[in-house]
């Protein structure tokens, strides 16, 4: 099996290991050629950056304090040219720890302030202080962000990264964002994020994988207009099964609350699956 470089950048240690599982999650949707840009309110299609491996992307800028605390891993084991995508975030890093800020700042956000905010797992990077990467090598982005890191002068860096088009930011309590698509399953995005889910049954009877999860109501999303972007967002609570649970279609972000007491005191709530 080929062995891939991994930058684990906020320790700057450089490790080794496979490239099957960012791969498999990674590289979908061959027929698709163009990555979307989001600019402000406006989108539109990027032919320039047009990768055929990968989905439609919508682009997003967003500050993030140095050192970052991601894993970074080449998009194909084969071909560099394909870019590099996000495959991990560190519990105790500064991207985590924006991700868990936007999200417990959440009620007083406008519903579409969190995905422009956050940084997930399988984001591609696009560039990195405005120096295109999106077709770079994974040595090239390494040495972009080291570089970056080495000048005392440089406390936040700006990352342009590309978001599958469609999917949902799925935020574990802790600040471990994960980039979902409708009808993908808990267990496997918790997995994604090195987050533990205890199991026992795994057909939903037991309970034992049983999370809330937090989610805007929709209604609201629909009511609230640009004239009143400063209105917060109400927000609803189900409780979820990991081993059954599955992504719901057409919500900007989901957040899991992953400590036991939390869904031991929802029980009684209806489930989302």
């Amino acid at each position: 099996m080929s062995i891939k470089q991994l930058i684990y950048v906020w320790s700057f240690a450089i490790v080794f290991t496979t490239a099957t599982t960012a791969v498999a999650f990674l590289i979908r949707g061959g027929q698709q050629k163009s990555i979307v840009r989001q600019q402000g309110t406006h989108m539109h299609l990027d032919l320039s950056m047009s990768d055929p491996r990968v989905e439609r992307r919508v682009v997003y800028e967003i500050d993030v304090p140095l050192p970052l605390g991601v894993t970074l891993e080449e998009m194909d084991m084969l071909d560099p040219s394909y870019g590099v995508a996000i495959v991990g975030i560190s519990p105790e890093g500064n991207t985590a720890r924006s991700n868990a800020n936007v999200f417990s700042n959440i009620k007083s956000l406008y519903k579409d302030a969190v995905r422009d905010k956050c940084i997930c797992i399988r984001d591609k990077i696009i560039s990195i202080n405005g120096d295109p990467c999106h077709d770079k090598s994974f040595d090239y982005v390494v040495g972009l962000i080291l570089d970056l890191m080495s000048n005392v002068d440089t406390s936040t860096i700006k990352l342009e990264i590309g978001r599958i088009e469609g999917s949902t930011v799925v935020n574990y309590d802790n600040g471990l964002c994960i980039s979902a698509k409708p009808g993908e399953n808990y267990g496997f995005l918790a997995r994604n994020c090195n987050v533990d889910i205890d199991y026992q049954c795994r057909s939903g009877y037991c309970q034992t994988c049983m999370k809330v999860l937090e989610f805007p109501n929709k209604q609201n999303e629909e009511e609230t207009s640009d004239d009143n972007r400063g209105s917060a967002t109400i927000i609803n609570r189900r409780t979820i099964f990991h081993c059954i649970g599955k992504v719901p279609r057409g919500y900007e972000w989901l957040h899991v609350l992953t400590g036991n007491n939390e869904a031991k005191g929802h029980e009684g709530m209806g489930t989302e699956q």
